[in-house]
């Protein structure tokens, strides 16, 4: 019997999200890491990986729009270019 976390799992990756996000604790993690925090995700979103544009998290972020990631890496790639 599948475990919650890979029924999620497989839900996200068969509707073409890279992970999840939790917008109010600044949380977001990747299909080939669901919830590495060990907490509790079900207040977490189907999210889709972009740049983090604040640069206090690393090199990626999640959104929980497909349009917001996008733009996310358009912004990020501006800003390198104009280095």
């Amino acid at each position: 019997m599948a475990r919650v976390i890979e029924i999620v799992k497989a839900h996200l990756e068969a509707n073409g999200f890279d992970g999840l996000v939790q917008t109010d604790a600044e949380c977001g993690c990747l299909c080939d890491d669901l919830a590495p925090c060990g907490g509790e995700f079900g207040q977490c979103e189907p999210a889709y990986r972009g740049a983090d544009l604040s640069g206090e998290h690393g090199d990626w972020a999640m959104y929980t729009s497909k349009e917001d990631a996008r733009n996310s890496c358009a912004e990020a790639l501006l800003r390198h270019n104009a280095r």
